[in-house]
């Protein structure tokens, strides 16, 4: 019954960052829910974090924010073994994921510059939207 009980969690949170399509913080998360049931902060970062390993929920550190994984591939969330990157609207808050081969290829090449060996690599870069732009 828990497990039911968590999994049903876990998908009221996933629909919620689906439908609002902007990064949530997970108390901002609890307070939409709470009438849903959700009451306490762990329960969010529990299911929170199932999702983060799902590849189904970012992370957007900057923020101390979620948001739903909008990059798909064939009806399936991306298995995220690439770099990805956000641009993030300062003015609406409306975040577009990002990804392209050629940030894959510039990233190894830094990590082969420097000696470093990247794992996980999250760009959040900040600036104005299409809209806020007019």
């Amino acid at each position: 019954m828990a497990r039911r009980a968590a999994a049903a969690t876990t998908q009221l949170i996933l629909a919620l960052l689906r439908k609002i399509k902007k990064p949530l913080s997970a108390y901002d998360i609890l307070s939409r829910l709470a009438d849903d049931g959700i009451k306490s902060p762990p329960t969010v970062y529990r299911a929170l974090e199932q999702l983060q390993e799902k590849h189904e929920v970012h992370k957007l550190a900057g923020l101390n924010a979620f948001v739903a994984c909008d990059h798909r591939h064939g009806g399936k969330n991306c298995d995220h073994s690439h770099a990805i990157g956000f641009a993030i609207c300062r003015s609406c808050g409306a975040v577009a994921e990002l990804a392209h081969a050629s940030l894959d290829t510039a990233l190894s090449e830094l990590s082969q510059k420097s000696g470093y060996q990247f794992g996980d690599t999250v760009i959040e870069m900040y600036g104005m939207c299409q809209g806020c732009k007019r």
